[in-house]
């Protein structure tokens, strides 16, 4: 009977060894599996709030541009309300953006005056603004077009233990994503030839790194890296050649809150006809 029950103990044992020591491999093999889970997660969020830091070059000491914002989205009442600090060299702009009840309402403030400032203005709230404003579509695409996926680990962040998970995003999503991060009153991604840089035959490499909750599937943070290099214009007399670097960080929180979002009294004003 005592070794009946020694053996069961030793069996017992040798099989929850082989389950703790599979573990990370059963982790390696999900990294498909995990992106389809924060995908639909997405496709169901109602609301959110986001933090982003994006920078052209990475830093500003070379002539680079930083846009710095926050956005309070309302993904169910199609609202939002953004927020963005646009810095290159000496130069700031401020943009105040919402998004409500069909309507999109922009306003543009420089102390420079370059570019020149702008009261409130009023206009249609196209889907391509939206997406552009929400940002989340973007990031589904950055998902599900990534030619190639590392092994998921877990990382701390801020306490708290993170799934983490690389991505090589297809170049079309990497320049959908670098050019919806353009906002009204800052620069353009144009090139001083004429005609967009960022392209995908310029596409040169790009990753991305998920931060993802273990307990809903949804990103936290994510860091995106891309580089484009060729000629500025891509026409067929251009020899001015360029390499631009842009790096992302973006910060989600406060999912499916209840959010509302309420215009400023100028805005209302401009809705109203000034009365």
């Amino acid at each position: 009977m005592r070794r009946i029950i020694f053996n069961a103990l030793i069996v017992s044992l040798l099989t929850l060894t082989g389950c703790l020591g599979s573990a990370p491999l059963s982790i390696k093999t999900t990294s498909e599996v995990m992106i389809n889970k924060t995908l639909s997660a997405i496709y169901l969020v109602k609301s959110y709030q986001l933090s982003s830091d994006f920078t052209e070059n990475g830093f500003l000491d070379n002539g680079g541009t930083e846009w710095m914002g926050t956005k309070l989205v309302n993904v169910s009442d199609k609202e939002i309300r953004t927020n963005m600090l646009i810095t290159t060299g000496p130069l700031s702009t401020y943009t105040e953006i919402y998004c409500k009840d069909g309507l999109e309402y922009c306003k543009t403030i420089s102390e420079e005056s370059i570019p020149q400032t702008t009261g409130w203005t009023q206009a249609k709230l196209t889907d391509d603004v939206w997406n552009q404003q929400a940002q989340i579509s973007f990031l589904a695409e950055l998902l599900k077009t990534a030619t190639q996926s590392s092994s998921l680990k877990i990382e701390m962040l801020n306490g708290v233990n993170y799934y983490t998970l690389p991505i090589t995003p297809s170049p079309q999503a990497s320049v959908d994503w670098v050019l919806s991060q353009a906002q009204p009153g800052g620069p353009s991604f144009f090139s001083i030839e004429g005609g967009f840089f960022v392209r995908p035959d310029t596409y040169h490499e790009g990753s991305v790194k998920l931060w993802i909750d273990q307990s809903n599937d949804l990103p936290r943070r994510v860091e995106v890296e891309f580089d484009f290099q060729g000629e500025a214009n891509g026409g067929p007399s251009s020899t001015a050649m360029a390499d631009q670097r842009y790096n992302g960080q973006l910060v989600f929180s406060d999912y499916n809150q209840q959010i509302s979002i309420s215009l400023p009294q100028e805005a209302l004003d401009i809705h109203n006809g000034g009365n």
